[in-house]
This record gives structure tokens, sequence and C-alpha cells, in this order.
């Protein structure tokens, strides 16, 4: 593992030399009305944090590299990948899962995504290290460049510690300098491969060729989104497919094996055309799950030498696939992936948004539809409403960047029915800003609801004396939602014959995506 240590050390130096140096003074700058009712989950260097919206910690853990990228499941467990590991610990610290991932041959190399799927096998972005020789073979001229990283994806299952699905870039790259090799092809006939000399080299660090640096995954359609950093593209792939076929051009539920399916932000990569780049070293793309652009993507832009006049600046794209009826991604020969232009997008140019961050960064989409946004050059977390607008600031102390934070309303799975009493403040001074926490819980008349809790007949019974559009939600003990609804009417009946006995959580969530009602049943 040699090299792998390697790579901690040039990525390590390069972040104390390309990034700013430590906040000293951080904590909460600004929280307001509009503010998602929620709390924020990040790590830096003194630990991984979970605060509330004036930056209280209601829960820590000893994680304490600035690179993970920690995700809060629906059971409360948290997961997240270092150089070496895939783990999930529990809200106590406790660990659930560990998986070495240092087995693999050629070795591997660090990366921080990972994610959970709904059948409870985790898919993990990898790195594996390549010597000179192997490099060539694939057809990198290394008097340009010097890579030796090349990315690929797994699926563990936890319950026998096997890799049960595996996709590699090397089965999927192309290349148009060297007719001898077995992967020289056109790029313009070969869309659904990626061009090793599409790699753009003004990047800080030039080992990683391609570099994955986000993924998401779609349960529903079984499909994998990947950022490809240094292509200026995020491209889709097929979780359908045996390790076989995605090792190949064909199969799957879309066909294509493990070639690319959609492909957006750098048309000219496989298409003869004038179409401009759009995205410029991006990260974190993933599925909106709430309000308008639900069903969309959203990608944070760096705009890392984006080709402007004045100031540089990132961007959020929300992305709208154009698909057939049978769910397929539509190409045109012509035009690519459509369509070319983001549906809508957030920036200083187009909302007067701004904010840059040339480095690591990430965005959600909220329960309220305002945006959640790392800004992690320079170790900020920032949320806008949907106008664009701050409405939340918060400079985590003691870091000089941060990878990717995540927050959570407070209605998510994972918090229900844990204590999140505030336990201090990260930063020493504490912040000078004076902060209230502005809840939405604490008086369900304000609302114009009333809620007869009797469980004799089998229900619930929510009364609304007042206008109230939202909906309830009812959870399980481990965070797995077992029913939802509407209520947009003056009585709404909750049916709860269907639930086994045990312990739930009610939840009420008003048209804003904020929990007014976080309330604990017992079904006999």
């Amino acid at each position: 593992m040699k090299n792998c240590c390697i790579c901690c050390l040039i990525v390590l130096f390069s972040a104390f030399n390309s990034f700013s140096q430590f906040n000293l003074e951080g904590g909460i700058k600004l929280n307001t009305e509009e503010a998602l009712d929620g709390y924020v989950l990040y790590t830096n260097f003194l630990g991984t944090f979970l605060i509330n919206n004036c930056g209280e910690i209601v829960n820590s853990w000893d994680i304490t590299f600035a690179n993970n990228h920690v995700k809060l499941l629906p059971s409360g467990n948290l997961l997240y990948q270092t150089a070496t590991n895939l783990i999930e610990l529990d809200w106590d610290g406790n660990t659930i899962y560990d998986y070495d991932l240092t087995s693999f041959d050629p070795s591997i190399s660090f990366d921080y995504e990972v994610v959970k799927k709904q059948n409870g096998n985790y898919l993990s972005v990898i790195r594996k290290i390549y010597t000179n020789a192997e490099m060539l073979d694939l057809g990198f001229d290394l008097i340009e460049f010097f890579p030796y990283l090349i990315d690929g994806v797994i699926e563990v299952d936890p319950n026998t510690n096997e890799v049960v699905w595996e996709w590699y870039l090397t089965d999927h790259m192309i290349q148009n300098r060297y007719p001898d090799l077995e992967n020289f092809a056109d790029p313009f006939e070969n869309p659904g491969k990626l061009n090793i000399y599409d790699i753009q080299l003004g990047d800080w660090d030039d080992t990683e060729s391609f570099m994955i640096n986000g993924m998401s995954y779609n349960d529903d359609k079984e499909q994998i989104i990947l950022s490809v950093r240094k292509l200026g593209e995020v491209i889709i792939i097929d979780n359908s497919t045996t390790t076989e076929e995605a090792a190949g051009s064909e199969g799957g539920r879309y066909g294509k094996g493990g070639d690319a399916i959609f492909r957006w932000g750098n048309p000219s990569n496989y298409i003869d055309s004038n179409q401009e780049q759009i995205l410029f070293y991006q990260h974190d793309p993933s599925w909106i799950e709430y309000g308008e652009f639900a069903g969309d993507i959203s990608i944070f832009n760096n705009g890392f030498l984006r080709n402007t006049s004045g100031a540089p600046y990132s961007s959020i794209e929300i992305v709208r696939p154009e698909v057939d009826e049978d769910g397929n991604f539509v190409f045109d020969q012509e035009l690519g992936w459509g369509p070319y232009d983001p549906v809508f997008r957030y920036s200083e140019p187009d909302t007067e948004t701004y904010f840059y961050s040339d480095y690591t960064s990430g965005v959600k989409i909220l329960e309220n539809e305002n945006l959640f946004v790392t800004l992690g050059k320079d170790a900020e977390l920032v949320e806008y409403n949907k106008a664009g607008d701050l409405v939340w600031r918060y400079v985590a102390p003691q870091a000089f960047y941060i990878f990717r934070a995540e927050k959570y309303a407070k209605n998510y799975p994972g918090l229900l029915g844990k204590e999140l009493e505030p336990m201090g403040v990260v930063e020493n001074p504490p912040s000078e800003y004076d902060c209230m926490l502005i809840s939405h819980q604490e008086n369900l008349q304000e609302n114009g609801l009333k809620v007869d809790w009797s469980l004799q007949v089998d229900h619930l019974i929510v009364e609304s004396i007042a206008e109230f559009n939202g909906h309830f939600e009812i959870f399980d003990v481990g965070g797995i939602p077992v029913a939802n609804g509407e209520l947009n009417t003056q009585m709404e009946i909750i049916d709860l014959s269907t639930l086994s006995s045990g312990m739930y959580f009610f939840n009420i969530v008003d048209s804003k995506g904020r929990s007014v009602l976080v309330e604990k049943i017992i079904r006999k």
C-alpha cells in the first residue's frame, strides 16, 4: 500500500497549498426563518458534527478526516468511506459494518463516495493503482501527463462480505491515437465510451486520470450517476447489469451493458459539434426528490477554468434529461443527449446568487425547495431559498476545506426518536452572531390543526380548523416509511389497521416542507 500512502501525502500537500487557511473564527453567521428547520452533518479535522440551525452540537463522532463524505442513513446510522475501508456506525459511534477495500488487485487507492441501496447493499466508488506499463497498454501517453489511478464502482453485500457487482472505467475507455491498441476507436462513433484524450489537464493532480468525484443512485431506475470531473461531464450507467454485462456494451435494463446511457456537460467529447462546454470540474450530481424539480438532476458546477470574462463563479445546474416512453434517454447523432441547456441555473449571472469554489463542494435541494450548498474550498455551508437569496450561513471552525456536507429536516427518519439536546458549539470562542432557533413545531394551533391520538379503533383523526395543505408520514423505529398521505381537507381519518404491533413515528409536514409535528405512537 505504499502508493496509497503517497496518494494521501499528495492530496494533503496539495490541499494545504491550494485551499484557504484554517477558519479561526467560525460558527453560525446567519439564520433566518426561511432556512429549513433541521440539522447539518459535516466533518472537519476536529471530528464529525451534527449541528442545529444555530450551530449547536446535538451529536458528534470521532471521524476526523475532512475528505470523508459522511451521510446519515434513514436508520440513524452513519455511512462513510476512508482510504481503505467502507464503514457504517450507529448513533453512538459503535461499528455496525467495516469492509476492508485493500484486498483488490491492483491495489485500491482512496475515494470517498459510498451509498446504501434499498436492498442493504453498498455501492462504493473505488480507485485502482496501475503501473506505467499498464497505463501505456491502455493508451495513456505518459509524456503528456502521468496518471496511475483509474476509477470504478463496486457493490458489496454486507451479509456475505462479497462483491456482487463490479464496473470499471477501463472497460469503457477508448483512445484515437494508437491504432495498434485494442481500445482504439472513433469517439464520435462510440458515444457511450469515454475518450482518454478528452481528459482536461488543468486540474491540480494529474495522477487521477478521469477522476470520479461524486455518485448518486436511483433505486427505482437502477441507475448510477457519476461525476467525471476531468471530462467536464456527468454520466449515468446501468446497475441492473451483471458484472459480465457491465464490462461490455450489451445487456441490462437499458441494453447498453456498462457503457454510459446518458452524458451531459460537454457534448463535443462524443459528437462532432460546436456546442460549448457547460460543466467545469463539477461535483455532486444527484436526483432531486422535492418540489418543482423533483426527478431532475442537480449538479454543483465548480466553474474552474470556465471561459468567462470577469471574476470566476460557480453555478448550480438543474438538468431534465429527455426520455422516451420506455424510459430510455433520447440520443441524437447531431445534438447528443438532450437537452443541451439546463432547465434552471443558480448563479450570479442568472439569479444574482454569487458563490465560488473551484474544488470539492456540492448541492442538495431540500424539502422546502431551498438549496443547501457546500462551498468546499472555504469550508462554508450555506442555504439559499428558491429565489437564490441567502437564508443561512455557517463557517466550519478549524477547517481549511470540506469535501461535502448534508442537511436533514427535523422529520428525517434517521433523527426520529433521537436525543437532540444542544451540547455547546464547535468553535472556540463561540460565534458572536445572536442566533435563535426558529421552531415550526411548538404550536399546532397556529397551523390550524387538531390531532386525536385515540388508537382504540385503529385510526388517527387529524382535524383542520383553518386552511392547511400538507401531508403526513409514518415511520417504523428503523426509519423505514410505512405509510403516507395528503392532508388538505378539514378532516382526515388515517387508517392504522395494516400496521403491525410496535412503535412508530407520526409526522405532519406543511406545504413548505416544514415539520409541524413529530410524535411517537404505539400500535398494540
